[in-house]
């Protein structure tokens, strides 16, 4: 029945703006479930500013619409503008209900999650803990709720522990084994633990382990929420990611652009996505040698970031980084060094920084990978990057070296030469 609604709320659309709050709020919940953020993202929009003209900011109704209007944004990728309201929320939680009470604890998951997006990831650690220690207090060890904040400071932590990414598997293992045992195995709670598991053994190396979770995982949303729904999206990206891992680059662009389809009908080109959608379809023809389809995704792509994203984020300095060795795989070699200055100018601003504040952000562990690309396929040395002392290497290296897996040399590229690497490493040790 629920999967019906949608199609008859969106044909009620040119009405919205007649719509009792109350009945509103009921289409917000519709649209989130069927994957439509936009929609309702437009109609939480009005929600809360038909609530906020009659009530006070501090009355709960309010602080309600506007917790669901920065999950809305949320959803849209627009974490920022979320994080702003989620700050104003959990301000006015703390003042009307303290800080102990289970709707203060839920806006600083909220807000916890949000910093985790923008790349906060100690903010999001000191979060995620006191929300951890107060759920546990308050609703025990295996309650659902305090489980879930146990795996998002898993998640924090697995940033932070320079790649201990066998730990996480422990840790993954046994909240997965807790949500099967209280919720079963077709939760979504438990999918969700599925996935995070999957993903914990592709960093690993151990694909074919991840490949199993992700196929079961992609038929339990599709069967649950159809093939159309964003969550299902997401479920066929990371198989599409792990057939990359795994050098089945067919099947995985098949995913991929059925995936690109799906969310530019959802979320719209501009969405982060979408982007992402395309930038991991672009990696895909690298890797077949089709670098002129390749170059087109990445270009657009690049433009979405430095729009939404900026020039200096982490996210837009990765894509930089990959166009260019798309770039030098077409012979463009002059487009190649501009943005590989890009990538090494950005270096240059983590100089200085402790190589623990460095590894909680995924994207600067990836930008450095990019770096060491650019070092083993260009003939120019490049200029040093990063402060390593040798009191790290031994954590470091393992976790370098891994990401670097993920720019495998094309086809048509020449084998890289482990000696480089070793030249590599002297130069950022030194």
């Amino acid at each position: 029945m629920i999967q019906h609604l949608p199609a008859h709320l969106l044909e009620l659309s040119p009405l919205w703006g007649t719509l009792h709050v109350n009945d509103a709020a009921c289409f917000v919940a519709i649209l989130n479930r069927a994957g439509l953020y936009l929609d309702a993202c437009r109609l939480s929009k009005q929600v809360y500013d038909t609530v906020s003209r009659s009530l006070a900011a501090t009355d709960p109704k309010t602080i309600t619409a506007l917790t669901g209007l920065a999950s809305a944004y949320s959803k849209l990728a627009r974490y920022s503008e979320a994080e702003r309201l989620q700050s104003q929320v959990l301000k006015q939680r703390k003042k009307l209900l303290g800080v102990n009470h289970l709707e203060t604890i839920r806006a600083s998951e909220s807000l916890a999650t949000t910093y985790r997006s923008l790349g906060r990831y100690s903010e999001a650690k000191t979060l995620f803990s006191k929300v951890l220690r107060r759920r546990t207090k308050l609703l025990g060890v295996d309650h659902p709720d305090t489980i879930r904040a146990s795996m998002n400071l898993n998640l924090a932590d697995m940033y932070a522990q320079f790649g201990s990414y066998s730990e996480a598997k422990r840790r993954r293992l046994n909240v997965l084994e807790q949500r099967k045992k209280l919720l079963g195995v077709d939760h979504p709670k438990t999918i969700y633990a599925s996935e995070k598991l999957a993903l914990v053994y592709r960093a690993l190396k151990r694909y074919s382990e991840a490949e199993r979770l992700q196929v079961d995982i992609l038929k339990q949303r599709t069967n649950m929420l159809g093939v159309d729904h964003l969550r299902t999206t997401y479920a066929s990206e990371n198989l599409a990611i792990t057939y990359q891992y795994l050098r089945r680059y067919s099947e995985a662009e098949q995913l991929q652009l059925d995936i690109l389809k799906q969310r530019t009908r959802l979320l719209g080109g501009d969405h982060y996505s979408t982007t992402c959608a395309s930038e991991n379809l672009a990696q895909t023809y690298q890797q077949l040698g089709r670098s002129t389809e390749a170059e087109r995704l990445l270009s657009e792509a690049l433009r979405q970031r430095i729009k939404f994203l900026g020039a200096g984020h982490p996210d837009t300095v990765r894509t930089s980084g990959i166009l260019a060795k798309t770039y030098r795989d077409l012979g463009r070699y002059s487009e190649a060094k501009q943005l590989e200055a890009v990538v090494r100018q950005y270096l240059r601003t983590l100089h200085g920084r402790s190589w623990t504040e460095i590894l909680p952000a995924k994207c600067h562990l990836e930008v450095i990978a990019i770096e060491l690309h650019i070092y083993l396929e260009s003939s120019e040395p490049a200029q040093k990057a990063l402060p390593i002392t040798s009191e790290t290497l031994e954590n470091t290296l393992p976790l370098l070296e891994q990401l670097t897996s993920f720019l495998r040399p094309s086809p048509n590229s020449q084998p890289r030469k482990s000696h480089r690497f070793s030249k590599f490493l002297k130069r950022v040790l030194s």
